[in-house]
């Protein structure tokens, strides 16, 4: 039986290299996303204690105004970093979104070269069956053809 030469295995090689690059990219995208959680969780915490002191130091009998003050500029300041960290959030978010596109189009790549190699090895397949059948039915004529 005659072996099928697929002769696209460097295409399929360079395809599932892209494939496995495209994996790469989302996997730490995907952790440049967590990581950026963990920072607004972070922040958002530190802005619920800075609030509460602030709501503690406005019920006391006598308001410190210095005390106050730097927790409202710290609050502030926590908001704008929440912000910050927000929008970083959303820019992963959208890097994440291109990163699957991206293995999801790789991997239907590597898939139509597999489908094209699984295509050429049924037809040689095929090819050496019909060979074989040939064959035999020639060697089957020739046995009847002498007495």
């Amino acid at each position: 039986m005659a072996k099928s030469r697929f002769t696209l295995q460097s295409v399929l090689l360079i395809r599932e290299r892209e494939r496995d690059v495209a994996r790469r990219q989302m996997g730490q995208a995907i952790a440049l996303i967590e990581q950026i959680e963990a920072e607004l969780r972070a922040g958002e915490e530190a802005r619920a204690v800075c609030s509460v002191e602030l709501g503690q130091l406005m019920a006391q009998r006598t308001i410190n105004i210095e005390a106050v003050n730097i927790r409202r500029y710290h609050l502030g300041r926590l908001d704008i970093e929440i912000l910050g960290v927000k929008s970083r959030l959303q820019a992963g978010r959208e890097i994440l979104e291109k990163c699957r596109q991206l293995l999801v189009l790789a991997d239907q790549k590597v898939k139509a070269i597999e489908q094209i190699r699984e295509k050429r090895e049924l037809e040689a397949l095929h090819e050496a069956i019909q060979i074989e059948s040939r064959e035999q039915e020639e060697a089957w004529q020739a046995g009847q053809g002498s007495p």
